[in-house]
């Protein structure tokens, strides 16, 4: 392929400012990133863990719209892990969303290859009862959530246990898309 030269006598004047239209969201096609919110939840290393059979937060990350009519591609990911001494392990995980100070909407579904209403992410059963197992897997969710709003979004991970749940290593990347 040949090179081509180009003949800069023939560029003069300079760009003034205000000549140049800023790009704003409002500005870019629909379906175009706005923003990109990349964090680790846990830049020290540390896991959450619980007892409880009801839905606790784990980690969460944040983002604020520019438009009510954009949406928030959410991908999360993190690892969890169940101790149990007995003959099951079951471990439940979930989306939600919380607007400003509000309260939690669950954005992910309770579906699973487990149960239709359960979250449940992790199961073993055992059929000769062991005296104790743990079991580790990696969970990931992408969920593209319509908030309808300008206010500050906090997606949060929860968790919940059938004895000690631990929830560690989350990675959340927040995208507003424009709507």
């Amino acid at each position: 392929m040949p090179l081509t030269k180009i003949n800069t006598r023939s560029l003069s004047g300079s760009l003034i400012a205000g000549q140049v239209p800023a790009l704003t969201g409002s500005g870019l096609p629909v379906g175009s990133a706005i923003q990109v919110i990349h964090q680790s939840a846990d830049t020290s290393g540390n896991s959450v863990s619980t007892t409880s059979s009801n839905f606790s937060t784990a980690f969460q990350a944040s983002i604020t719209p520019t438009s009510a009519s954009n949406k928030i591609l959410c991908i999360v990911s993190c690892s969890i892990a169940d101790t149990r001494s007995g003959d099951q392990l079951a471990v439940g995980h979930r989306m939600v969303r919380q607007i400003a100070s509000g309260s939690d909407t669950q954005i992910s579904s309770a579906k699973t290859a487990y149960s239709n209403s359960e979250f449940i992410t992790l199961h073993l059963r055992y059929i000769n009862s062991p005296a104790a197992a743990k079991m580790v897997q990696e969970q990931t969710f992408n969920i593209l959530d319509s908030p309808n709003t300008t206010s500050v979004c906090n997606y949060k991970i929860q968790h919940k246990a059938g004895t000690t749940c631990t929830t560690a290593g989350a990675y959340f990347t927040l995208i507003e898309i424009a709507g």
